[in-house]
């Protein structure tokens, strides 16, 4: 864990994503189940398709740059999974991450501001 952006980055091992998703959903039910936050929503197909848009941006460019990289899923099997079914960083060593971050985003509102703005 890092902080970065004045905010914290998570890039578990890849053999301790698993974990690290269930721990996860784990805190957030103990947080709603207190009362802590409501029930998050899944996310719509509209959500997910901008979600898959964005995060295909940063697949071309991490393929520009000449980092590795797998092959986005079909958009249906993306939105059917809820987004979980890939992650252009997947293949990253871990400690690649915060090294690709620089070059390629994977924040959202970073890479909607970029998409947006029609920048390459």
């Amino acid at each position: 864990m890092e902080l970065v952006d004045g905010g914290l980055l998570a890039t578990p091992a890849p053999e301790q994503r698993d974990l690290y998703r269930e721990t996860l959903a784990a805190c957030e039910k103990s947080a709603i189940d207190r009362g802590l936050v409501g029930p998050l929503l899944p996310p719509s197909h509209e959500e997910l398709a901008a979600w898959y848009e964005a995060l295909t941006w940063t697949h071309d460019c991490m393929a520009a740059a000449g980092y590795p990289v797998s092959d986005p899923p079909s958009l249906d099997l993306y939105v059917e999974s809820n987004g979980r079914v890939w992650h252009p960083y997947d293949v990253l060593p871990v400690e690649k991450i915060p090294v690709v971050e620089r070059v390629c985003p994977q924040d959202l509102v970073v890479l909607f501001e970029i998409i947006a703005s029609g920048e390459d």
